[in-house]
């Protein structure tokens, strides 16, 4: 069984601010081993979402978002797209970028905008929630459904909150 452990990040990266409010972000979960990695890819990267809620559920809390509707919108963890594809049906306007760290579920999720035929404004890239490649200011919306806790909520509030 492979074990679960954190790991401290640096605090900065080259051209970036410093991350998690100037300390280290400690990321609660790693698999530390490649077949255990492989399998886990193997059950979440099946499974319609990779947590828990449905479609109803993020229709619900984005109808709770104050304010006008977004022009844009930056998903972090999109996994394989299922809650991201939900946004924009639900917001025919706006335009997303989906991050995941796993190529895999980003492959998926832009196969499953394809299908769906939203890829003409919905993208999903590999990358690290805890460094978007984004500019400041350049998000109107920052959704992460199911996955803030790999940063940790002060971290990765104080991460993203520059991106508005």
């Amino acid at each position: 069984m492979p074990s679960v452990r954190g790991r401290v990040n640096e605090t900065s990266w080259p051209g970036r601010e410093p991350l998690g409010c100037g300390r280290p972000i400690v990321r609660f979960v790693e698999l530390d081993d490649d077949h255990a990695f492989e399998l886990f890819l193997e059950v979440y990267g099946t499974l319609p979402r990779a947590g828990p809620g449905g479609a109803e559920h993020t229709v619900r809390a984005l109808d709770s978002v104050p304010g006008r509707a977004p022009k844009t919108v930056l998903d972090l963890g999109c996994g394989p797209g299922a809650h991201t594809a939900t946004l924009a049906r639900s917001r025919p306007d706006t335009r997303i970028l989906a991050l995941d760290l796993l190529a895999a579920m980003a492959r998926e999720a832009n196969r499953r905008f394809t299908d769906a035929h939203l890829q003409d404004r919905v993208q999903a890239l590999v990358g690290d929630m805890a460094r978007p490649p984004v500019r400041a200011g350049s998000q109107d919306l920052i959704w992460c459904e199911g996955a803030i806790y790999f940063l940790g909520v002060t971290d990765a509030l104080c991460t993203w909150r520059p991106l508005l």
